[in-house]
């Protein structure tokens, strides 16, 4: 077992070593298969070796290895503080979500409640509403919109006085709405519904304050604040069109901090056809209750991290990603956190 995981390293090591900067992936899911450059890996890693490969060759590589779909943390939680040491700032989101690091962070604060992960929360928020707070009226009808995933962080983390500093910019995001329909009250002379394609910077910066209040007074909801009032949240959800009243009602308010679907999943125990000292040391393709379990989405190739010291991995087959324990040497309890097909 650690002959073969030493050979993977040293490969993915040398494969990377000779990547120029802007071509450094170390290894990248695709499909069913498990990739480095055109060669195809079905492994394992030990969770400790993704700290020596940040160390090596930064953070990026580690970070677009295990992208949302390897949530350290349930099998590593060491390992997962160390790794979140190299986000330093929350980036601001592409339409495709294809920030890993981002993934990984997001991922921790809406589904593990940490005090240090409380602690990045609590910082990412503070730089988010400081910078809505620098907006003022401008013509541009330039505002910054709230970012959705933060306030979910806040959510799952609470972390202490955040309240207050929510409160803050709700207010001003409030003034500011007020101050838009004051100055340009000829904007606002037809029902904002009724404004179709050409819809002026005003309005639109006029939606996003109110919308800034709506998902902020729903945080303060969410975390039990005595200052949330149900009825400004509906009156806030009114000051913008239908479309929009639609997505902020998807926004939080269906959120449940610290839980995801496949949570309510039921783990299932497979009985293996020997025993074992270590995940690492399972084929699992010569396991027929394995098979059975996973014929739909288990095509031969797969990636496992895996934690020795407690023998908890996660693994990413063909369609589906599964949380697995290995228990008294020929137990497996499998869990499966995501999925593309149905089981």
């Amino acid at each position: 077992m650690k002959k073969q995981t030493i050979f993977f390293i040293a490969f993915a090591i040398s494969f990377i070593a000779n990547l120029n900067a802007q071509q450094q992936e170390f290894i990248k899911v695709e499909k069913d298969t498990i990739c480095v450059k055109t060669e195809v890996v079905k492994t394992f890693l030990e969770t400790t070796k993704l700290i020596q490969i940040a160390e090596k060759f930064g953070s990026d590589s580690v970070f677009r290895l295990i992208n949302n779909q390897f949530p350290i943390h349930k099998i590593d939680t060491i390992t997962s503080l160390k790794l979140l040491q190299y986000i330093k700032k929350y980036e601001k989101e592409d339409p495709n979500w294809t920030n890993s690091k981002n993934k990984f962070f997001v991922e921790m604060a809406h589904y593990w409640k940490n005090e240090y992960v409380g602690k990045k929360v609590y910082d990412f928020t503070m730089i988010e509403l400081a910078k809505i707070q620098t907006d003022s009226i401008n013509e541009s009808g330039k505002v910054f919109a709230i970012n959705d995933n933060l306030l979910k962080g806040v959510m799952s983390q609470r972390p202490d006085f955040i309240a207050e500093e929510l409160i803050k910019c709700y207010e001003y995001c409030k003034k500011l709405a007020e101050a838009y329909q004051e100055k340009y009250p000829s904007e606002f002379d037809i029902s904002i519904d009724s404004i179709k394609n050409k819809r002026s910077q005003i309005i639109n910066a006029f939606e996003t304050c109110h919308q800034n209040c709506y998902k902020i007074m729903t945080t303060l909801r969410k975390i039990e604040s005595p200052y949330y009032d149900s009825s400004m949240l509906a009156y806030h959800n009114s000051k913008v069109r239908e479309s929009k009243q639609k997505k902020n009602k998807e926004f939080i308010l269906f959120f449940k901090p610290l839980e995801r679907f496949s949570d309510v999943i039921k783990p299932k125990e497979i009985t293996l056809s020997k025993n074992y000292d270590s995940l690492a040391e399972i084929n699992f393709q010569d396991e027929p209750e394995f098979i059975k379990n996973t014929d739909r989405c288990f095509k031969g190739s797969y990636f496992l991290i895996f934690n020795n010291d407690n023998n908890r991995g996660i693994m990413r087959s063909h369609c589906a990603v599964f949380e697995i324990e290995l228990k008294d040497k020929n137990k497996l309890i499998m869990k499966t956190i995501q999925t593309w097909a149905f089981l």
